[in-house]
């Protein structure tokens, strides 16, 4: 079936088609203009701008009634290019219509989905306010056992590897731009190194016992 029965028959159905089948119905009516407009530049013989290349050769070389069947011919092609071209301003039109139809449908499924989006966000939202604040504590409390450890004059060996700072360091500029991060942890990487160590191997140390001090007694 030829694009041009094709629309005839959509524009005479009762049930109106979609945005889609519409934006699928465009390409074949604009490939089928082109062929159209090809071949018309090439037969032209309506009078109007150039003879196509072909009518002027079949006037040197043709018979009167080839002559007549290519007139024929170019008759059926403006009205066929015509048709196309109204058929095509009216498919844009119900596909603008179609949109609108389909937008107002699905507006209100649209609208429910963004509230539950911004519930999970929002959740999400909570459940990283609480992620950090532990963090906080779990940081408070590593700083706390240093400074401990560091007052008896011992220095601490169980430290921090290179992927903890680097993650802090992500973290804390997540936790600053949400507004979510006051405390130590959440600022950058030299303090990690001070408060809670750096093994700069990379490695976490096995603690070591503490060496017991010696004692001085006078004869």
């Amino acid at each position: 079936m030829s694009i041009q029965s094709t629309l005839s028959q959509v524009f005479g159905q009762s049930v109106p088609l979609s945005s889609s089948e519409i934006a699928d119905l465009l390409p074949l009516v604009n490939s089928e203009l082109a062929r159209l407009d090809e071949r018309f530049g090439l037969i032209n013989s309506t009078g109007k701008g150039d003879n196509g290349t072909l009518y002027r050769e079949l006037l040197l070389k043709g018979t009167p009634e080839q002559v007549a069947e290519m007139k024929a011919e170019c008759d059926r092609l403006v009205i066929e290019r015509d048709q196309l071209r109204a058929k095509s301003r009216k498919l844009a039109e119900l596909k603008q219509a179609a949109l609108i139809t389909e937008a107002t449908a699905e507006l209100p499924d649209l609208q429910r989905n963004l509230i539950q989006c911004i519930e999970v966000a929002e959740q999400a939202r909570r459940a990283l306010a609480q992620a950090f604040s532990a963090i906080d504590a779990a940081y408070n409390a590593v700083t706390v056992a240093r400074g401990r450890i560091k007052f008896t004059g011992t220095e601490p060996t169980v430290n921090a590897q290179l992927g903890t700072l680097s993650s802090l360091n992500a973290l804390g500029a997540l936790a600053r731009a949400g507004g979510l991060g006051n405390g130590p942890w959440s600022s950058d990487r030299p303090w990690h190194e001070e408060n809670i160590g750096l093994d700069r191997g990379g490695r976490i140390q096995a603690p070591q016992a503490a060496q017991p001090q010696a004692t001085w007694s006078q004869a």
